[in-house]
C-alpha cells in the first residue's frame, strides 16, 4: 500500500485535514495533519511516530485511536466520520495490519483526474452518477470514485453526494461541479445547455459501470440513472 496515495485522500474526504479540523496550523486537541494532506510525509510522521505512536495498535488495528476517534467509538469532537465495515475503515485497517507502510520512491505518481461522463445535457431531477479516474505516472488508471470530493457551483442548481451522484434541480442553466483528489481536478458539466453532443451525451451504464457496486448502495439507485 501507499500511505500518500490510498490513506492521506481519507482524512481529505472525511474532513479530517480541512482549516476547521486537525489541518489547522495548531491542530485540533493534540493532533496535527497537514492542510488537505500537502505534507503526507509530515502526516505520516504526526500519525506513526509523534506521541510514541499512540494513534495507532498494530496487534488489533480496531482498537486505535485513528479509527476509534473518526468512528466516534471514543469521544471525538467532530462527531462520527466512519463507522466499522466501511471501506473508509477497512481500508486504514488494511494499511495497519501491513505495517503502516509508506510506500517507496518507484511508487507511481497522480498526474491528473477526469471526471467520467466529463458532460451531459440533463433535465430537470435528471441525475448522473459520476465516475473518477485516476491517471499515474506508470501509465496506470485508478478508479478513486470512492475517495474523490466533489462540490457544485450553484448549489441551489444541483446537489452531489458523497459518492459523486449528481442530481439537477428544477433551475435552468447549465452548472459544474467540481471534482478534487490528491490536489488535481476535474470537471463535470450538466444541465439544460451542456452543450453536449453524440456520443458525450449517452450516459447509460457503460459511462457510469466504472464505479462499481458499490455506488448503487450507496446512491439507492443503480449505478447510472437515466435523465
Amino acid at each position: 500500500m501507499n500511505f500518500e496515495n490510498e490513506v492521506v485522500p481519507i482524512f481529505t474526504k472525511l474532513g479530517c485535514n480541512a482549516g476547521g479540523c486537525h489541518g489547522k496550523a495548531d491542530g485540533q486537541n493534540g493532533f496535527r495533519l497537514s492542510l488537505l494532506g500537502f505534507y503526507p510525509d509530515e502526516d505520516y510522521e504526526f500519525l506513526v511516530h509523534e506521541d510514541r505512536g499512540r494513534r495507532i495498535f498494530p496487534a488489533d488495528p480496531g482498537f486505535s485511536l485513528l479509527l476509534q476517534k473518526p468512528a466516534n467509538i471514543l469521544p471525538h469532537g467532530g462527531g462520527q466520520r466512519m463507522s466499522p465495515g466501511t471501506y473508509e475503515w477497512d481500508l486504514v485497517s488494511r494499511w495497519i495490519q501491513q505495517g503502516m507502510p509508506y510506500g517507496s520512491e518507484e511508487d507511481p505518481v497522480l498526474q491528473r483526474i477526469e471526471a467520467v461522463p466529463a458532460v451531459r445535457e440533463m433535465n430537470f431531477r435528471g441525475r448522473q452518477q459520476l465516475s473518477v479516474l485516476a491517471h499515474y505516472s506508470d501509465g496506470s488508471v485508478r478508479d478513486v470514485t470512492r475517495l474523490a470530493s466533489y462540490e457544485p457551483n450553484h448549489a441551489e442548481m444541483a446537489i452531489t453526494n458523497a459518492a459523486g451522484r449528481v442530481t439537477v434541480e428544477d433551475v435552468p442553466g447549465e452548472v459544474a461541479v467540481m471534482v478534487r483528489f490528491q490536489g488535481e481536478v476535474g470537471v463535470f458539466r450538466g444541465g439544460d445547455s451542456a452543450g453536449c453532443a453524440g456520443a458525450e451525451c449517452a450516459g447509460g451504464a457503460e459511462l457510469c459501470g466504472l464505479a462499481g457496486v458499490w455506488q448503487a448502495e450507496a446512491a439507492g439507485d443503480p449505478p447510472c440513472s437515466a435523465v
